[in-house]
């Protein structure tokens, strides 16, 4: 089990804050001051005339300015603030964005009665959104033949919420929630271009189902569509089976193992049974997750050569089989616990096996091997890839000396030859064929999940939930100051009794203030 212990959320209060003169003092002119937006997302507005509010710290405004530009500079003058319209000052900042929708570089300043007062700027960026544009990914067409729905789609906006309704012949419901589910980063802008979200397993009833999704924007904007999708089992096909571990003809290092899969039916029913040299038949039942991802766990493995099959059966109630041979290796290959970020996308993987003359891979990527005394090897695979999605899978391959390894060598390290002998493959050929080797059982590791943060403020009174493991201890902690590495503790730990934790802090003096959520070991 690898622990996740440095995964941080943090939040700024107040946005910025200026002062038009360095030094303290009551010198009327001299004016400190930040800003307030009737958004609470401030930098996204779905008006052209967005408003906000001046806070003044300390100082007497006379006067108010606000320059905008639409970025990239639409050719106002450079230094910018040469064309600013001072008004008298009334506190309310008035924004004249458009008509363009877009980013706009915002600058504000207040400068005291004195005409040759010092004058200060503060700028921003804000977004203007009137047309928010979002994409249904799936579901594909308007039948169905599985009984739960995954609502997927992107919009081109940041969003705030999603959530849907859904009316068929057995119930009517509304307001269910969806989730946000990442972004995409445009590396060439530095901009995020995508924003998904999901609207996970959406039961559906046989006959007409009508779906109305909600999805709001950060700026407020709400979008709205109807999906109309109807489920008929009469059109389904036979489960497809794609099976990933193990493989046909692999000899399998230890007496139990987990089989790893994939078909198109989320909802499936899955069984293996394996058969013994003697005829004895052992059944398990397995799993399916949301994503298709099929598991059936602790299958025993007997000495000799084992005949497994597996078994789909789909929710229209067709099935399909897959038969492989397996046999029992009494060679030694173990993986040791990874002591690196699961949720990274690659980590650095250890183990050991009882023949170091024996090449390891683990994933696609070749281990050093550690020849030890007694002929036995310790063996290290960096950057090897983690497989995506909640658990983590290693696959752990070894060679004997005498076969071809994925980059054509051969376990004593010399090249295989290229020339091709009639019926004969050649390395470059082997290399793309998953080869009847020794097979570690894959260890699977289960990472725990992030801590994802969500923020609200009522009453001058900031309420913080996040995600948790069940039984473990959490730590709100806060500082005035990034720079500095004092954190405090904001209360006593808090024990996780479900899968989320809830609190609150005052709004108190301090100007500003970052948080973060610490798991404790």
């Amino acid at each position: 089990m690898n622990r996740l212990l440095g995964w941080f959320i943090v939040l700024r209060i107040i946005a910025f804050a200026f002062s038009s003169a360095c030094a303290s003092g009551a010198d009327a002119n001299s004016i400190s001051f930040t800003m307030r937006f009737d958004n609470k997302y401030f930098h996204y507005f779905n008006r052209t005339n967005a408003t906000g509010s001046f806070l003044v710290l300390s100082g007497t405004p006379k006067y108010e300015a606000v320059v905008v530009r639409k970025l990239p500079d639409d050719g106002l003058p450079i230094p910018f603030w040469k064309s600013a319209v001072w008004t008298p000052y009334d506190g309310i900042i008035r924004m004249n964005l458009g008509p363009e929708d877009g980013d706009y570089d915002v600058e504000f300043s207040l400068k005291g009665a004195n005409s040759n007062a010092e004058t200060g700027w503060v700028g921003t960026q804000v977004t203007l959104v009137r047309n928010p544009e979002v994409f249904i990914t799936n579901p594909t067409n308007a039948i169905a033949t599985q009984p739960y729905l995954q609502l997927q789609g992107y919009s081109s906006v940041e969003l705030d919420s999603v959530s849907y309704d859904i009316s068929n012949a057995e119930t009517f419901v509304t307001k269910q929630g969806g989730q946000i589910t990442g972004h995409h980063l445009d590396q060439s802008t530095g901009k995020y271009t995508a924003h998904y979200f999901q609207c996970y397993d959406i039961q559906l009833a046989n006959g007409l189902n009508a779906i109305a999704l909600h999805v709001i924007d950060q700026a407020g904007n709400i979008f709205t569509t109807n999906l109309n999708v109807t489920l008929n089992y009469s059109l389904a096909g036979k489960p497809a089976i794609q099976l990933l571990w193990p493989q046909n003809g692999m000899e399998i290092c230890g007496h139990s193992f987990t089989l790893r899969g994939q078909t198109e039916d989320t909802s499936a029913i899955v069984s293996a049974s394996i058969t013994d040299n003697s005829g004895n038949i052992t059944d398990i039942g397995g799993d399916v997750e949301r994503t298709g991802k099929l598991w059936v766990e602790n299958i025993p493995l007997h000495d000799g050569t084992n005949r497994l099959s597996l078994t789909v059966r789909n929710s229209a109630g067709l099935s399909s089989v897959t038969n492989i041979s397996l046999s029992y290796s009494p060679f030694v290959l173990t993986m040791d616990p990874v002591k690196g970020d699961l949720w990274l996308p690659t980590v650095t993987v250890t183990g050991k096996e009882s023949d170091a003359t024996y090449p390891v891979w683990v994933n696609g990527v070749k281990a050093v091997v550690k020849i030890n005394g007694d002929g036995t090897g310790d063996w290290i695979a960096q950057k090897v890839p983690v497989t995506e999605g909640g658990v983590a899978s290693f696959d752990i391959d070894s060679y004997k000396p005498n076969e071809i390894q994925p980059d054509g060598h051969y376990g004593n390290g010399s090249l295989a030859p290229e020339k091709r002998i009639a019926g004969e493959k050649t390395a470059a050929d082997l290399a793309s064929v998953n080869p009847s080797s020794l097979a570690g059982q894959p260890a699977i590791v289960v990472p725990m999940q992030p801590i994802l943060i969500d923020i609200a403020e009522s009453n001058s009174t900031f309420h913080f939930t996040w995600n948790t493991v069940s039984n473990r201890l959490y730590q709100l902690e806060y500082t005035t100051d990034l720079i500095s590495s004092n954190w405090s503790n904001l209360g006593n730990p808090i024990a996780a009794t479900n899968d989320s934790i809830s609190t609150t802090d005052t709004v108190g003096s301090n100007t500003h203030r970052y948080y973060r959520v610490h798991l404790l070991p």
